[in-house]
C-alpha cells in the first residue's frame, strides 16, 4: 500500500467523523473577565497614591506661593490662593 492510498483512506475517514460539540464560550469569557479585572487593581493603586501624592504637592505649592517674598508677584499667584479657602 503506498502513502497516497494512506492519505485517501484518512480523508475518506476524516469526512465521516462528527465534530463533537462543545460549548466554551462562556468560560472562556469568564476567563478573559476575571483575568482582566485582576490586571488593572495595581494600576488602580498606583493612580490612587499619585493622585494623592500631586493633591499634596499643589497644597504646599499654594502655601509656598501665599509667602512669597516678592511683592511684585503676588497678585500672579493670588488665584493660587482661592484655591486654598
Amino acid at each position: 500500500m503506498n502513502e497516497l492510498d494512506i492519505i485517501r483512506k484518512l480523508a475518506v475517514a476524516a469526512r465521516d467523523e462528527t465534530i463533537p460539540q462543545t460549548a466554551v464560550t462562556s468560560g472562556v469569557i469568564a476567563a478573559i473577565n476575571g483575568y482582566a479585572e485582576q490586571s488593572d487593581r495595581p494600576l488602580m493603586w498606583i493612580a490612587g497614591l499619585s493622585s494623592l501624592v500631586a493633591l499634596a504637592v499643589c497644597v504646599l505649592a499654594v502655601q509656598a506661593f501665599e509667602t512669597w517674598p516678592d511683592p511684585s508677584a503676588i497678585p500672579l499667584f493670588a488665584i493660587a490662593g482661592l484655591v486654598a479657602l
